[in-house]
């Protein structure tokens, strides 16, 4: 429910209410949720690192693209992570970095 919320936010514009609503799907998830419910972990955390970097929130950025490096199945599956977090570094001005973190990614394709 937290995902088609944010989702929907998304859709409006309203980049710091889908924060919400993702990041509280985020912490209703169990412990073992990427074991059990991997694709609506994935969807929450890229979910989250993606609208994270709209609100300047780069630090959890951050943590949920680690999170999805950690359990993703597939590089496939981190994609969305890693392009967020190169927008989160060049957002944050360190532009020599975020190109050297977007030509590691196609390097790895």
């Amino acid at each position: 429910m937290c995902l088609s919320a944010g989702i929907k936010c998304v859709s409006m514009s309203n980049f710091r209410a889908a924060f919400q609503y993702f990041t509280k799907g985020v912490s209703l998830l169990g412990s073992n949720a990427w074991q059990s419910q991997y694709s609506l972990c994935l969807e929450l955390h890229n979910s989250v690192a993606e609208v994270s970097n709209t609100i300047g929130a780069h630090e959890q950025n951050f943590e949920h693209v680690e999170e999805v490096l950690a359990h993703a199945r597939t590089f496939d599956d981190t994609l969305r992570a890693r392009a967020a977090k190169v927008h989160a570094i060049g957002g944050s001005g360190e532009f020599h970095e975020a190109l050297h973190e977007g030509l590691s990614i196609l390097e790895q394709l």
